[in-house]
C-alpha cells in the first residue's frame, strides 16, 4: 500500500508512531517526511493487518493529526524484511 498523508505528521512523532505500529503489526515497508509537509508510506503485509495500521494511523485522539490519507494498492514486494524511516 502507498500512502500519503498531510495535517499535522511532520514534527509531532509521526514517522516513529508509524515505524512502531508497523513493527508491532509485522508489517515491513518505509515512511519518510516529504518537502511539502506530507508524510509518504509504502507498507507491505497481510492486508488486515495493513488496514488496522492505517486505523491506527488516522484515530484523531493522538497529538498527530492526519487530516488527508490517500493511499493506493501497490502490490507486494518481498524485498522488505522489516519497517524503516527514510531519510532524504
Amino acid at each position: 500500500m502507498h500512502i500519503i498523508t498531510s495535517g499535522r505528521v511532520q514534527g509531532v512523532g509521526y514517522r516513529y508512531y508509524a515505524l512502531e505500529t508497523a513493527r508491532s503489526l509485522g508489517l515491513s515497508g518505509w515512511v519518510m517526511n516529504k518537502d511539502d509537509g506530507k508524510v509518504e508510506m509504502e507498507v507491505f503485509g497481510e492486508e488486515g493487518k495493513i488496514q488496522e495500521f492505517i486505523a491506527e494511523m488516522t484515530r484523531t485522539d493522538r497529538t498527530f493529526a492526519a487530516e488527508d490519507f490517500v493511499s493506493e494498492d501497490i502490490g507486494f514486494d518481498t524485498g522488505y524484511k522489516d519497517f524503516t524511516i527514510k531519510f532524504y
